[in-house]
């Protein structure tokens, strides 16, 4: 049985960045907040899981300046793992909680090329899951998604439900991932046949 917990989702002010290093800002920002809403929410029962909201790494300056893709890609996005990752792992180990957060990434196979990744660490400090968002807010959202993509998506990952929707088996339950606007799109998909 799992026990009860809390979790808590954390409302940062963030930064846009416009650099990878800019990003160093709102980590530290969001390390002081989550201390402050892990002490606050810690009372009666556990804080296991604290949520980082979409946006709050890098702000959204890709959409809101139209910077070119293939720069931000390569000036802007992160790798997952990276030090970004890094330093979110530092907080989950700090409060012995899981936390989720989301990112504007890279792919090793596509370095021009950056997805809106959804991901969760666990209290060690491993990434336990990556979720590649499917559907963005369009005309706006400039990331890539699995389906456009989607030949080499399938052919690396596979045409399995688990392959666009990964969840993660862990100690406070089962995780998954949906971002803004996935909600939004009916499932027609292959995987999902």
């Amino acid at each position: 049985m799992i026990e009860p917990y809390t979790a808590v989702g954390l409302i940062p002010t963030f930064w846009g960045a416009r650099r990878r290093e800019d990003i160093g800002k709102n980590l530290e920002h969001l390390r002081h907040l989550a201390k402050a809403a892990v002490m606050l929410c810690n009372l009666d029962i556990p804080v296991r899981l604290i949520a980082i909201p979409e946006g709050a790494l890098q702000g959204f300056n890709d959409e809101v300046m139209d910077v070119d893709h293939a720069d931000y890609a390569r000036n802007c996005a992160i790798d997952i793992p990276g030090p970004e990752t890094d330093a979110l792992a530092g907080i989950a180990h700090a409060h012995r909680a899981f936390v989720m957060a989301e990112a504007k990434a890279r792919h090793p196979d596509w370095p021009d090329l950056f997805f809106n990744v959804g991901f969760a660490i666990d209290p060690d400090g491993a990434l336990v899951l990556q979720h590649y968002k499917l559907s963005g807010l369009l005309p706006y959202e400039r990331s890539v998604s699995p389906h456009d993509l989607y030949d080499w998506w399938v052919a690396r990952y596979g045409r399995t439900l688990s392959a666009f929707w990964p969840v993660a088996e862990t100690s406070i339950g089962r995780l998954g991932v949906m971002m803004a606007m996935e909600g939004n799109t009916p499932r027609t998909d292959a995987a999902s046949r």
